[in-house]
């Protein structure tokens, strides 16, 4: 948001991963802006193509997307039990951007998702 209100582009940042093919990532990137029905990015705002990938040590925004991604997985993913941990993200609530009482309008992106994938979550994770 910050970026748009600066008339720039947000950047994306990816954390350098041995395993990782970038390349690969760039390829689903381009299929997600096609994507129908389309997701909800804005794909106008965000510079997809020149990507930076860097080591988790050097940027310390990195190491907190981390944590926040972890307790979201924790949050939504089941465990080989059937349970969920939503404490952590519930504990990181305050820091989540809403628009009125949606999380997903510029707070948080499922990249994948599209609105009845959205809808679904809101249904199963009344949080959200």
């Amino acid at each position: 948001m910050l970026a748009i209100m600066q008339g720039r582009r947000a950047s994306l940042i990816f954390e350098h991963r041995r395993n990782m093919d970038y390349e690969e990532m760039r390829r689903y990137l381009q299929l997600l802006r096609g994507w129908y029905p389309p997701t909800q990015i804005e794909w106008t705002n965000v510079n997809w193509k020149d990507f930076d990938v860097v080591t988790k040590g050097n940027r310390r925004l990195l190491q907190a997307a981390d944590c926040l991604c972890g307790a979201l997985s924790d949050a939504l993913e089941r465990s080989p039990l059937g349970f969920v941990e939503p404490r952590y993200i519930f504990s990181l609530e305050e820091r989540f951007y809403r628009r009125g009482r949606s999380l997903f309008s510029y707070g948080l992106k499922f990249l994948h998702a599209n609105r009845q994938t959205l809808d679904d979550l809101r249904m199963e994770y009344e949080w959200l």
